[in-house]
């Protein structure tokens, strides 16, 4: 854990929190002792990040919060029955246990994609927790609304996204929806290209639609709509509709304007070696008639008895 990243959660910890918000109670532990400096780095940040993210969904955050600071997922039975998990890939940053809101980070990795350090990580699973706990028990939210909306509050689309969408936009077309309903893919790779679609379709949503989303969403889910419907009504479009335009929009975005302003770079740079080569051409043309020029007045000159002086050396071009 590197010096800079210990010093933004002090950072955010001193900050503070939003005057008009409660501050949730965020009990922080570390699940080994060498976690421990970390764990209370954490301790002083996590009320103000859960509090943001709790403004930023305009959710209210659960009264109490647990915490637990671990360096790498379980990699064995002895692991998982020590932090009490099971069926955590390899891969895994962090796991948000939304029955009971426990969240465990696995600090290792914190900052391997789409992740960016323990920060944004804290913020990413509070963010599963908070939509959980406001929406009515046996509500269904697909995985990718959760995942990209987490992605969303943790942090703004990155230069990584964009070229993990244009790698799976070149050699495959996307995840269909219904792959990212309730799974998610198993290898490292196939989840790396779900968070960026998630994140993408989650991002185009609330572009097109008043602030507030998640909210509407929420609202509609306690009054009994299934998660079609109350996305249609929150965001202003089915999600349907949403793959389709998304798809459209991010072929163009990520892989096709890219192919062109690179093919058109391309041309220009030929053009311009093409141009330097017939100024170089030129100019060697006329420092040779130049001297060609010179030669022939010396040798029309009149020197009498003297003989002509030598003509100056020629230089070849």
């Amino acid at each position: 854990m590197t010096a800079g990243l210990l010093a933004a959660l002090a950072v955010l910890g001193a900050l503070g929190t939003p005057e008009d918000h409660p501050v949730p109670a965020v009990r922080v532990v570390a699940a080994a002792p060498e976690w421990e400096p970390l764990a209370r780095q954490i301790a002083r940040a996590a009320p103000a990040i859960v509090s943001r993210v709790a403004v930023r969904l305009d959710l209210p955050p659960p009264p109490e919060m647990l915490v637990v600071v671990a360096g790498d997922p379980p990699r064995s039975g002895a692991d998982e029955r020590r932090l009490g998990l099971s069926g955590v890939p390899p891969w895994a940053a962090g796991i948000a246990e939304t029955g009971s809101g426990r969240i465990v980070l696995f600090a290792r990795q914190a900052a391997a994609y789409p992740h960016r350090d323990t920060a944004g990580l804290l913020a990413h699973e509070a963010t599963h927790v908070l939509l959980e706990a406001a929406v009515p028990r046996g509500a269904r939210i697909p995985r990718w609304y959760h995942e990209g909306l987490a992605l969303s509050v943790e942090r703004a689309t990155s230069l990584e996204d964009a070229l993990e969408l244009a790698w799976s936009l070149a050699w495959s077309r996307p995840l269909p929806l219904l792959a990212l309903e309730d799974g998610w893919p198993e290898g490292e790779a196939g989840a790396r290209a779900a968070y960026a679609q998630a994140l993408s379709m989650v991002t185009m949503a609330e572009r097109h639609a008043p602030p507030g989303g998640t909210r509407r969403l929420v609202t509609r889910l306690r009054a009994g709509d299934p998660f079609d419907r109350a996305f249609a009504v929150a965001y202003g479009l089915d999600p349907d509709l949403l793959a389709s335009l998304w798809y459209r929009e991010a072929r163009w975005r990520y892989l096709l304007r890219p192919a062109f302003w690179a093919a058109l770079s391309f041309n220009g740079l030929l053009g311009g070696l093409g141009l330097v080569a017939v100024l170089v051409a030129k100019a060697r043309r006329r420092r040779r008639m130049a001297e060609w020029t010179e030669r022939e007045r010396l040798e029309t000159v009149d020197y009498g008895d003297e003989p002509p002086p030598a003509p100056p050396p020629v230089t070849p071009a």
